[in-house]
């Protein structure tokens, strides 16, 4: 009760808001509409969980690039830095992960560093 009382913080718990596309957030689409792209949503789902099955299902992921060294000063973090590029690889059926690291000075993020991964 300290706390908050000295810092003037509130916390409150908010229910989590589900995402709706912008389709479903058009005002002008009738509800048949609605209906049938929706059963459509939902047959692209469940085709999705059936790929996960097959052996060979992959899942490939770059992340956003990271500043070497960490930098909190804002007119240093814009001076040249050296980057550092994260491929992530997930196979559904075996859950395995695997992280590919390199630097810029390694190779880029074009198509033939990703393909390299492979």
């Amino acid at each position: 009760v300290l706390f908050f009382s000295v810092f003037f913080l509130s916390f409150y718990l908010k229910p989590m808001s589900t995402d709706k596309c912008n389709f479903c957030n058009d005002n002008s689409k009738s509800e048949e509409q609605i209906e049938e792209h929706k059963r459509c949503h939902r047959a692209t789902t469940n085709e999705h969980k059936v790929d996960q099955l097959l052996p060979f299902s992959f899942t490939f992921d770059m992340q956003s690039t990271m500043p070497l060294p960490k930098i909190e000063n804002n007119l240093a973090f814009y001076k040249r830095q050296l980057w550092l590029y994260n491929e992530g690889v997930h196979h559904h059926v075996g859950n395995d992960a695997t992280m590919f690291l390199w630097l810029e000075s390694e190779g880029g993020k074009g198509s033939l560093e990703i393909c390299s991964v492979i």
